[in-house]
């Protein structure tokens, strides 16, 4: 139905068919870049967050030995 509409509304302007093909062709591509990054955005944010944790462990491992020295060389 909707190729249908597409040829009766451009069957007197050839030219303006092949406008809106290549503008159609485009949009199409442009929807797909867009959901292609929405899934790559997805697994990054993924890993980044794995990065961070694995940080936040260290940290908290470092921070607590450096903790328990410090108590040591204080007394």
């Amino acid at each position: 139905m909707p190729k249908a509409r597409v040829d009766d509304a451009f069957r007197s302007n050839p030219l303006r068919r092949v406008v809106f093909g290549w503008v159609l062709q485009q949009a199409r591509a442009r929807v797909r870049d867009r959901e292609n990054l929405r899934f790559e955005r997805t697994r990054v944010f993924g890993r980044a967050r794995r990065v961070f944790v694995e940080m936040g462990h260290r940290l908290h491992a470092a921070v607590g030995w450096m903790t328990r020295v410090m108590c040591f060389i204080s007394k």
